[in-house]
Order: C-alpha cells, then sequence, then structure tokens
C-alpha cells in the first residue's frame, strides 16, 4: 500500500452500510422508471427493503418522486453513526451550500465526509445535496458489502476523481474556484495525512496564482503530493508538471531557505 495513502481506520470498517440486511416490515414496489422491483426476501439482499429504506429519509411531503435531501442526509448520518458534531458548516446540514458548493473547513470538521463522499460515489450521486431513488436503488444493487474507502487504493483514486466532478455546480463546468476545491481537498487529501497539502493552500491565498482548478491540475495534485515529499524530494523540475505546481515548488523552495537562515 502506498504510505502516502489514508491509513484504514478499523473501527468504521463494516459499519458505514450496516443496515443493507434491516428486516423492515415493506409494502411491495411495483417498478423503478420501468423496472421490476423483486418482492420482498425472508433473508439477505432485498431491493424493496432498499426502497424502504430510502423512503424514510425523504419528506414526505414531496410524494412519490421524492428525492432523499439536506434534512435526510442529516438522518441518514445520524443512523449510520457518523457524527456531525462540530462540523460547524461544511457537508450536509446547515452548512451545505444550497448551490451545491462546499464551504473551507478546517481538518477536523471535513473528517465524517470522506465517508459521505465515498457512500456518494458508490451511489454514483449526480447532484450534490441529493440522492434520487434510482441512484439509491441501482448503488444498492452493488453494494452487498462495503469497507472502508482507506483499505483500498485503486477506490481511493477512484473517489479522488469523483470528487472534482462532484464539486462543479453543473455539468458543463470545466472547472472549479479555488475556494471549493481547497474544502474537497481538505476531505479527501487530510493535511495530516498527506504532505504539502497545508503549505499548497498557503500558497494559493499568499500568492492567488489561479482563480479556478481545472480537472488536469486536480488530477496532478494527488499525484504531487504522493510523490514528492515536504523537502521536495521527488520533484524533477524536467517533469511535465502543470506550471502551477512548478510555480508552487519556486514558493516551497524559497519558505524552506527562509527557515534554514
Amino acid at each position: 500500500m502506498n504510505p502516502h495513502l489514508p491509513r484504514p481506520d478499523p473501527s468504521r470498517s463494516k459499519r458505514l452500510l450496516p443496515a443493507l440486511t434491516v428486516r423492515n416490515s415493506c409494502s411491495s414496489l411495483s417498478s423503478t422508471r420501468g423496472r421490476k422491483i423483486p418482492e420482498p426476501e425472508e433473508e439477505g439482499f432485498s431491493l424493496v427493503r432498499c426502497g424502504r429504506w430510502f423512503e424514510s429519509y425523504c419528506d414526505p411531503d414531496d410524494g412519490e418522486n421524492a428525492d432523499i435531501g439536506i434534512d435526510g442526509l442529516e438522518k441518514m448520518c445520524t443512523d449510520l453513526k457518523i457524527s456531525l458534531e462540530g462540523v460547524s458548516g461544511a457537508g450536509v446540514g446547515e452548512g451545505w451550500d444550497r448551490k451545491r458548493r462546499y464551504r473551507r473547513t478546517d481538518e477536523l470538521a471535513a473528517a465524517p465526509f470522506i465517508e459521505i463522499l465515498a457512500l456518494c460515489q458508490k451511489l454514483n450521486a449526480q447532484k450534490m445535496g441529493r440522492l434520487s431513488k434510482t441512484e439509491w436503488l441501482n448503488g444498492m444493487t452493488s453494494l452487498h458489502q462495503f469497507s472502508t474507502i482507506f483499505d483500498r487504493p485503486t477506490e481511493y483514486r477512484d473517489l479522488y476523481e469523483y470528487a472534482f466532478a462532484f464539486t462543479r455546480s453543473d455539468d458543463s463546468q470545466k472547472s472549479i474556484v479555488v475556494e471549493s476545491a481547497q474544502a474537497m481537498w481538505t476531505i479527501v487529501t487530510p493535511p495530516s495525512r498527506f504532505p504539502h497539502v497545508s503549505s499548497f493552500f498557503e500558497f494559493l491565498e499568499e500568492r492567488k496564482p489561479v482563480k479556478v482548478i481545472n480537472k488536469d491540475q486536480w488530477k496532478n495534485f494527488i499525484e504531487f503530493v504522493t510523490t514528492v515529499d515536504e523537502g521536495l524530494v521527488g520533484y524533477d523540475d524536467s517533469s511535465a508538471w502543470p506550471t502551477l505546481f512548478d510555480e508552487y515548488v519556486e514558493w516551497k523552495r524559497e519558505k524552506l531557505e527562509e527557515s534554514q537562515q
């Protein structure tokens, strides 16, 4: 396992989806957009139970086509024992920007949301702060088992790439504003686990080299923080890093020289 990837937390390894086998009493769901739903099963995985589980997080006033919104996500986090205490403005809850943008938050506040983001990826959620019934049922079908994303480096990388698209305010956007990128980086690349994250944020705030982060810069960021150490060992000036990272390295070298004087 790459030493820079987040370490697994055994206490959370099997708790994210404990309710997949909950035996709720429920009525049949006839279809989901034309697809037949199997009758309830006595044992094991059941789409019917998943459907009723989904409905328990929807606003009953929204009718049959309701989605899981902000309030439902809060309730789901409570049921899954993902603590939101002390979050103060990131992710779900009243701090989740209603325009589907993350607000800047510190690492402690962001910590629970790597699990929420992983769940949204598994459900193939297309909109921040909202889950449709189709996304829920299709996702649950593929989620008979789930362990922490930190145990799986390949899936972690997939999650990292998904986070970029998830942070965009709409599908037509090719980039995300720097503030949103920093907030999401705090979640998917915690500064306590990855070198350069905190100093890269300082660089962005001090020099203000860009106003937005594009996909190429996003993808190169994870490569940079997992292959280049704090002393810049591993950085090759001749490599084809985006200009933003060359500028960061120049700034970082100045800071390192100052600290040695």
